[in-house]
């Protein structure tokens, strides 16, 4: 640093340090300039909201809409928005069908791929918001969803692969 910059430096250091600081608390790219790759992912990952993390789980697809037998209008979501919703992973909704603890949806496309409406992930919600963890498996709970499914109007007997017959098959709940 040349000799010109220092007395300039020294002679307006407060004014420097104070379009720092403004700079700092206006600023998050500029508060994270200094940190290391590893440190802005972790600030990052920290300041990401639900809805961001939301569209970065895997399997996470646009919803599927159709028309049910009844005329009612049906929108599915993947296990993505499933697994957001009920606040738990994919693995572990994969998990619970794999183990029986929630039966099978009959919505499935042909690549085999879970979809929900928001009714059915209501009804999960609602079974395993008091539960911390679902082992050991609580034997009636596969039932009463499946029950809850029923009333619905969700095929739950239909294990094809084709979602639009999945969806013709829907009553809307009658």
């Amino acid at each position: 640093m040349s000799e010109r910059a220092k007395q300039y430096y020294q002679a307006n250091k407060a004014a420097i340090a104070a379009k720092r600081k403004a700079r700092y608390d206006s600023d998050p790219e500029y508060r994270t300039a200094g940190l290391s790759a590893s440190q802005r992912s972790r600030a990052a990952r920290r300041e990401a909201t639900k809805e961001f993390r939301a569209m970065r789980v895997k399997r996470f697809r646009g919803p599927i809409s159709g028309i049910t037998a009844d005329g009612t209008p049906i929108t599915l979501k993947s296990v993505g928005e499933m697994a957001v919703y009920v606040g738990r992973t994919i693995q572990s909704i994969t998990h619970w069908h794999q183990r029986g603890i929630i039966p099978e949806t009959p919505y499935r496309d042909s690549r085999g791929s879970r979809f929900y409406t928001v009714a059915m992930m209501d009804v999960v919600k609602e079974e395993i918001a008091w539960k911390r963890r679902l082992f050991p498996p609580d034997p009636d709970m596969w039932k009463r969803v499946r029950e809850a499914w029923m009333r619905l109007g969700v095929p739950v007997d239909y294990s094809g692969r084709d979602i639009l017959v999945a969806i013709r098959r829907t009553n809307g709940g009658k």
